[in-house]
């Protein structure tokens, strides 16, 4: 899990600067408080997901290996832990899941098919 997540949680992390940005721009557009409270949260959670960096070192170790399934495997494994980051931030917050610019943040972040074959590609490349 992210830094200090365990230790202080979610309230005690500090968002990104561009989240910090984007949260100032809804505070001064007017947005609900209630909306400018999920869009903090929802970045505070972004940063408690597990390590994208570790989940991709052991898939291409697994496909270094010659076992692309079980490469699949763990894009999988991280996916699931991604998602259930977020499942207290959609139960508390699930009406602002639609944000175009929240679901641009968290769609960047999961393993897709394109983004898990470009990783066996270049893995194979030898990059």
């Amino acid at each position: 899990m992210g830094v200090g997540v365990n230790t202080y949680g979610i309230k005690d992390i500090q968002p990104s600067k561009n989240a910090q940005k984007y949260i100032q721009k809804l505070q001064s557009s007017g947005a609900p408080k209630e909306q400018v409270a999920a869009t903090k949260s929802f970045y505070q959670t972004i940063k408690a997901i597990p390590s994208r960096t570790d989940a991709e070192d052991k898939m291409k170790q697994a496909i270094k290996d010659g076992n692309t399934q079980e490469a699949v495997q763990l894009a999988k494994a991280y996916n699931e832990k991604y998602n259930q980051t977020f499942d207290k931030w959609r139960s508390q917050y699930g009406k602002y899941k639609t944000d175009p610019v929240m679901v641009k943040s968290y769609t960047s972040r999961l393993i897709t098919d394109d983004s898990f074959n470009t990783l066996v590609n270049n893995v194979k490349a030898g990059r």
